[in-house]
C-alpha cells in the first residue's frame, strides 16, 4: 500500500456551507389602496458553518447572509443553547465553541428595524467528545525527527533465562500442520514400535544373554544387517516388491510380533531422527524468507530431481557464478535487437547476461538504469542456486536444472521475443529453429507489462500452448504500486500471478494487487534494513565477481519461490499436472488478509511444505514423519524509531510435543537494551514478546539475537534497532512550520478524515471513525503551497513507514497502537508527493 494524490485530493479546509429552512413572522396588510410602501420582512439567505463537527475546545465560524427586500439596512441578534459560547467577530459573524459533548442549536434573528417583522434561523453544530458515545478517535502523535546512522556495534552481552517449567507445544494429527499447534501440559511417553517416521525393512533387536543372533534370526527368517556382542544388532526383513506404505506396515508388524518373543529383551524400530533438514551454504541463514513459507520442512521430503527443469525468462544468466554450477541446461537468447542484446547480434544460443558494465556495444555507462543488474541470475538463484555446497546461498530446489532463456535487455523486452522463448522453452516450433532436448515443465517470468485489466490478446494463444504442452508459468504481480490491477501477463489463463510479502508476511506497498492475483510469496522490502530484502546470487560489476550476492525487493523475487515450490512438487510426483499443481498450491497457501482468496494476497502465502506434501501424497507414497520442529514468524525484527516492543509466534510445524526449555537474548557492545519474554501459551501457539530499550543509547543502528532452544531445534529470532539522531534540524528552511497535517486512511487509501496539529505533534481527534483497520500518515507543507512531500524540506512519514504503512486499530473510540512516527526529508522517500488542499 503506498499513499497517492487520489487518496487525499479532496484532503483539507473544504466549507460546509449550511443552507436552513427560514421562518417567517406573520405581516400584516391593509385592504386598499395606500400611498405607504409595504414593510416586508429581511431574508435570511443562508448560514454558512465553516464545521458543522467540532472538538471540545475547537472552534466553528457561522456567518449569517441576509438582505431586505426594502433596501433596509438590518440588525443580528445571535443566541445558542446553554453550555454554548458565541464570541463575536462581526454583526454577522460569530464563533462557536464549546467545553461539552453533545449537539447544539445556534439561532439568530433579523430585524431590519421597523415594526416587530424578524425573520428566524438556525443551524446544528455537534461537539464530538473523545468517546464512542459520540464517534470520535483519539491518540496522541509523537514524531521522531529521525536519520540514522550507520554505526554497528561489535562486541556481545549476553541475558539467559531457563524457564521455571518447560512450554510444551503439542501437534494435532487432525490439522494442517503448517497453520496451528495445540498445546497440552505433559509429555507422551513412546513405547516400543511407535516410531513414525523409521526405515522400512530394519528392526533393532536387543536378545536375552546367551541367545545367539546368527541362530535367532535364521529360525525366524531374518537377515542379519549388523551384528553386536552388545546392545542392539540391526536384523531385517524381507519387504522386496512392496510398496512404500506395505514395507513400513510390514515392518511395523514384524517390531510388535517380537515384543513377545521370550528370546527378546528390547526391540525397536530403526526411527529416523534429527532437526529439519538444512544445507550447510554460509549464508542460508541469512535466507529468512525461505522459512517464512516453511521451505525447511519441504525439504524433509525432497530436495527436488535433476529431471525437472525451471525455465527462467529473464535477462539471462552469469554462468561462472559458483552457485550455478551444475545447474544449468542449455538456454538461449531471443533478444532480437542487437542495440538490446547487447552482445553484437540478434537471437543465438548464448543466454549469458551481458547487460551491464561490460556492454561496450550500445556505450551504456556503468551507472546507466538501463543495466538490469544481472536480474535473471538472482531470480534462478532463488529457484535453483547450488545447495549443501558449502558456499554462498541455498536454493529453493537443491537438485533440478534451471533453463536460462534471455529476453530482457537494455530496451526492454519484445513481446514477439518473449512470445518465441515461451514456445522454445516448451518445445514448441520457434524463430530459432531448434528446441530444447527436455523441455521445461516451470516456466518463472519475473518481468511483465504494466497493471491491466485482461490478458494481453497477443499472448492468450501463447499460455494455452503453454498449457497444453504440461507446462505451468508463475508470473510476478508487479511493482507498480497498484491496488486494483496486476501484471497483464499474470491476468492471462494458466498462469500463477505472484504478489511480495515482507519479513512479517505483510504484502508489501509496491507490490501489485487485485483480481486474477494467484499467491503470495516473499518479496522483501529493504527501506529500513538491506537483510530485509531476498538474498540470492548475482555479478558484481564494481568488484569484477562472478560470484557475488546481493538482496534485492520485489515481486520478481517473489516469483521464483512459487517456482522452486513447483519443482519440488514434481520432483514429489512427477505425474503431478500443471492444473493439480496450481490447484494444491492455492488450497495449501497459508490464508491471509480476509478469509479466502482475495485481491491482497491471493489464495495466500505459499506453503512449501504443505504443497510438497499434498504432492506426496497424491503419488500414495508419503508417510507423515514424527518429529517436532519450532517455527518463529516473524523470525526478523526490525525495530524503527519509535516502536518499543513486537510479537513473535512460537509454533510447532511438525508432530509430536515440541518442548521449549529456555530463552536467551544476545546483544552487541552495548547490554540489556533487549529482553524477550515467553507467554503462556494460549489458542495453539506461544506469544514470545521482544522489547528494547533505548534508553543512553548513541544514534546508530543496533543487532541482537533472541535463541529459543527446544527439542525441535534450535531458533534464532533476528533483532535491529534504530536509535534516531535527535540533534538534527528538521525544519530548516520550511516557511510554514507551525503545523503539521495528519490524516487517517481506510484500507482502500481514500480519505477519512484530517487535522492541522501544532508541530512537533502532540494530541488530535477524528471525528465519526467507526471500528476498524486505518491507515495514518503527517508531513509538513513547507511552502504553504497544499502539496506535501514535493519539494527538498518537506518531512513526510506513515504509521509503519511511509512506503509501506501499518494499519492502526480504532476501537471504541480510541485508537488502539500509539501513533508513533518517524519524518523522513522528501528526498528519501522517492518522490511521492500528493495534494492536502483545494
Amino acid at each position: 500500500m503506498r499513499f497517492t494524490s487520489r487518496a487525499l485530493r479532496a484532503a483539507l479546509f473544504a466549507f460546509g456551507i449550511a443552507f436552513v429552512v427560514m421562518t417567517f413572522a406573520g405581516c400584516g396588510g391593509g385592504g386598499g389602496m395606500t400611498r405607504d410602501l409595504v414593510n416586508f420582512p429581511p431574508i435570511v439567505e443562508a448560514l454558512e458553518v465553516s464545521k458543522k463537527d467540532i472538538i471540545i475546545g475547537e472552534q466553528t465560524t457561522i456567518t449569517a447572509r441576509a438582505s431586505d427586500p426594502n433596501k433596509d439596512s438590518v440588525r443580528y441578534e445571535w443566541s445558542a443553547d446553554p453550555g454554548g459560547t458565541l464570541i463575536k467577530v462581526e454583526n454577522n459573524k460569530y464563533i462557536f465553541t464549546t467545553a461539552l459533548s453533545g449537539e447544539f442549536t445556534v439561532r439568530v434573528r433579523v430585524n431590519d428595524g421597523k415594526d416587530n417583522l424578524w425573520t428566524d434561523a438556525e443551524t446544528k453544530i455537534r461537539c464530538l467528545g473523545p468517546t464512542s458515545e459520540y464517534g470520535g478517535a483519539t491518540g496522541r502523535l509523537i514524531l521522531n525527527l529521525s536519520q540514522t546512522s550507520g554505526r554497528v556495534s561489535e562486541t556481545g552481552e549476553y541475558s539467559y533465562e531457563a524457564l521455571d517449567s518447560p512450554i510444551i507445544l503439542k501437534d494435532d494429527t487432525e490439522r494442517d500442520l503448517s497453520r496451528r499447534t495445540i498445546y497440552r501440559g505433559k509429555n507422551i511417553a513412546t513405547t516400543a514400535c511407535e516410531a513414525q517416521e523409521f526405515i522400512a525393512g530394519e528392526l533393532m533387536v536387543g536378545l536375552r544373554q546367551g541367545v545367539s543372533v546368527s541362530d535367532f534370526a535364521a529360525s525366524r527368517g531374518l537377515g542379519v544387517k549388523k551384528k553386536r556382542d552388545f546392545g542392539f544388532s540391526l536384523l531385517t526383513i524381507g519387504i522386496g516388491g512392496a510398496g512404500e506404505k506395505e514395507a513400513l506396515d510390514v515392518t511395523r508388524s514384524a517390531c510388535l510380533d517380537l515384543t513377545s518373543d521370550p528370546d527378546v529383551q528390547t526391540v525397536g524400530l530403526n526411527a529416523i531422527g534429527g532437526v529439519f533438514r538444512t544445507p550447510n551454504d554460509p549464508m542460508y541463514y541469512n535466507q529468512w524468507h525461505y522459512e517464512l513459507i516453511n521451505l525447511p520442512r519441504a525439504w524433509d521430503i525432497t530436495t527436488g530431481s535433476d529431471d525437472v527443469i525451471v525455465a527462467v525468462l529473464d535477462s539471462g544468466i552469469v554462468s561462472k557464478h559458483e552457485d550455478m554450477r551444475g545447474r544449468l541446461v542449455a538456454g538461449y537468447d531471443f533478444i532480437s535487437d542487437p542495440y538490446s542484446a547487447c552482445d553484437g547480434d540478434g537471437i543465438d544460443s548464448d543466454p549469458e547476461d551481458v547487460t551491464d558494465s561490460r556492454c561496450f556495444y550500445g556505450a551504456i555507462p556503468p551507472d546507466s538504469s538501463e543495466h538490469r543488474g544481472h536480474h535473471g541470475t538472482h531470480v534462478a538463484g532463488t529457484i535453483a542456486a547450488a545447495s549443501d555446497n558449502s558456499k554462498g546461498v541455498a536454493g529453493v530446489t537443491w537438485s533440478g536444472k534451471i533453463m536460462p532463456i534471455r529476453v530482457a535487455g537494455t530496451r526492454g523486452i519484445d513481446a514477439d521475443d518473449l512470445i518465441q522463448a515461451l514456445y522454445y522453452a516448451v518445445g514448441l516450433p520457434n524463430d530459432s529453429g531448434t528446441v530444447p532436448s527436455k523441455p521445461a515443465k516451470i516456466i518463472n517470468l519475473s518481468l511483465g507489462y504494466g497493471p491491466g485489466s485482461g490478458c494481453l490478446s497477443t499472448f492468450r494463444e501463447a499460455f494455452q500452448m503453454i498449457h497444453n504442452a504440461g507446462a505451468i508459468a508463475f508470473i510476478s504481480s508487479g511493482n507498480h504500486y497498484s491496488s486494483s490491477g496486476i501484471n497483464t501477463l499474470a491476468l492471462c489463463d494458466y498462469t500463477v500471478g505472484v504478489g511480495a510479502v515482507d519479513t512479517y508476511g505483510v504484502v508489501t506497498g509496491y507490490s501489485n494487487k487485485g483480481p486474477g492475483l494467484g499467491l503470495a510469496a516473499p518479496g522483501g522490502y529493504t527501506y529500513y534494513e538491506t537483510a530485509h530484502g531476498v538474498l540470492s546470487s548475482v555479478r558484481s560489476d564494481e568488484a569484477d565477481n562472478d560470484s557475488a550476492y546481493a538482496y534485492y525487493q520485489g515481486t520478481s523475487m517473489a516469483a521464483p519461490h512459487a517456482s522452486g515450490v513447483a519443482a519440488l512438487m514434481i520432483a514429489a510426483n512427477p505425474s503431478i499436472t500443471s492444473d493439480e499443481i496450481a490447484e494444491t498450491m492455492s488450497q495449501t497457501a497459508t490464508d491471509l488478509g480476509e478469509p479466502g482468496t482475495d485481491t491482497m494476497y491471493g489464495a495466500g502465502l505459499i506453503n512449501a511444505y504443505a504443497a510438497v506434501r499434498e504432492a506426496k501424497k497424491s503419488a500414495g507414497s508419503y508417510v507423515e514423519p514424527s518429529r517436532p520442529a519450532i517455527s518463529a514468524s516473524p523470525s526478523d525484527v526490525y525495530f524503527h524509531t519509535g516502536i518499543n516492543s513486537k510479537t513473535v509466534i512460537i509454533t510447532n510445524t511438525g508432530s509430536g510435543d515440541l518442548v521449549i526449555n529456555s530463552v536467551m537474548a544476545t546483544t552487541e557492545l552495548y547490554p540489556n537494551w533487549l529482553k524477550a519474554v515467553l507467554s503462556a501459551p494460549a489458542a495453539n501457539s506461544v506469544t514470545l514478546r521482544v522489547e528494547v530499550d533505548r534508553t543512553g543509547l548513541p544514534a546508530g543502528t543496533y543487532n541482537g539475537r533472541v535463541l529459543l532452544f527446544s527439542n525441535g531445534g534450535e531458533k534464532v529470532v533476528k533483532v535491529r534497532m534504530s536509535v534516531p539522531d535527535t540533534s538534527v534540524a528538521p525544519l530548516e528552511n520550511c516557511e510554514y512550520q507551525n503545523y503539521l497535517y495528519v490524516a487517517l486512511l481506510d484500507r482502500f487509501e481514500d480519505l477519512v478524515d484530517y487535522r492541522a496539529i501544532p508541530f512537533p505533534g502532540g494530541g488530535y481527534s477524528f471525528f465519526n471513525i467507526p471500528d476498524g483497520k486505518y491507515y495514518f500518515m503527517a508531513a509538513t507543507d513547507c511552502d504553504g503551497d497544499g502539496l506535501i512531500c514535493e519539494q527538498y524540506d518537506d518531512m513526510c512519514g506513515g504509521f509503519g513507514s511511509f512506503h509501506d504503512p501499518t494499519l492502526l486499530t480504532v476501537k471504541g473510540g480510541e485508537v488502539v497502537e500509539d501513533v508513533d512516527i518517524t519524518l523522513h526529508r522528501f528526498y528519501l522517500l522517492r518522490g511521492k508527493s500528493f495534494k492536502i488542499k483545494q
